[in-house]
């Protein structure tokens, strides 16, 4: 599996079995219904291209949640989760 389908994998499942979720102090402090939200646009997030992921690898993604912008990384160990 690549680094590419890794990251896939686990930024649709958010699994701890494949890898943690860290977020920012700034996020953690939100409400559990925001955070939610924001949860699910990194699970969902589709829109890579060159200017996002100029590696293909699927790794990083902007979005909007509630009108607030965000910023998201995966950093996907490969040996470490195989």
């Amino acid at each position: 599996m690549d680094i590419q389908e890794l990251n896939d994998e686990f930024r649709t499942s958010l699994s701890p079995d494949l890898s943690r979720v860290v977020m920012t102090r700034g996020v953690a402090s939100l409400d559990a219904e925001t955070i939610a939200h924001i949860l699910d646009a990194v699970r969902t997030y589709d829109l890579f291209d060159e200017g996002i992921d100029p590696y293909e690898e699927n790794d990083m993604g902007r979005f909007t949640v509630g009108g607030e912008h965000y910023a998201r990384r995966l950093d996907v160990n490969a040996i470490q989760h195989r």
